[in-house]
């Protein structure tokens, strides 16, 4: 079977390039996240319409230019979180994650982040209302909540922690934003 020179020089390069693609693989892949873009794709927002919207309560805004996106478990809540709402304009083809501008009037304290293993906590200041600031915020609250750091808020000097079943919601829907924008 490996007598012929034809296989013997296959297998040399079959072993070649494995060696190559060992040495030369990026340690990591970059995360498209951390890369602001709100453009969506017709396959992400079918997706989203065909399977997520059944959790979601839809209202118009703006005129009827954004159809505004509440997970209904954030929506329905007594609980003290935060209240994302996914901003979708099908004729722009984008979509922006915003946070209630009535929790943040009201809340003028920073979101608490405390790490997994409860050593660490962080203070990060609620965004501007600008897109980009919301992006990035989504971002830094999305990617704590896969590493299961615990949330919660400062209010008039008091720490208010987010449950379980909170941060769950939360986790939720901005993984059904940053998967309607291609991020994931």
């Amino acid at each position: 079977m490996f007598n012929s020179k034809l296989t013997k020089w296959f297998l040399a390069w079959v072993v070649m390039m494995l060696v190559v693609i060992i040495i030369f693989q990026p340690d990591t892949r970059p995360e498209k996240i951390d890369f602001v873009s709100f453009d969506t794709n017709e396959a992400d927002e079918l997706y989203f319409k065909n399977v997520r919207l059944f959790y979601y309560s839809t209202s118009e805004e703006g005129e009827g230019i954004f159809d505004v996106h509440r997970l209904s478990s954030l929506k329905s809540s007594d609980e003290a979180l935060l209240p994302f709402a996914i901003y979708h304009s099908w004729r722009a083809n984008e979509a922006f994650i915003r946070l209630d501008t009535t929790f943040t009037n009201k809340f003028s304290g920073g979101v608490l982040i405390k790490d997994s293993a409860g050593v660490s906590v962080t203070i990060s200041s609620l965004p501007a209302p600008n897109n980009e600031a919301q992006y990035e915020f989504a971002r830094i609250v999305y990617k704590a909540l896969k590493e299961n750091s615990t949330l919660g808020l400062r209010y008039r000097e008091k720490d208010f922690w987010f449950k379980e079943s909170s941060s769950r919601s939360i986790r939720q829907c901005l993984n059904d934003y940053f998967k309607l924008v291609g991020k994931l």
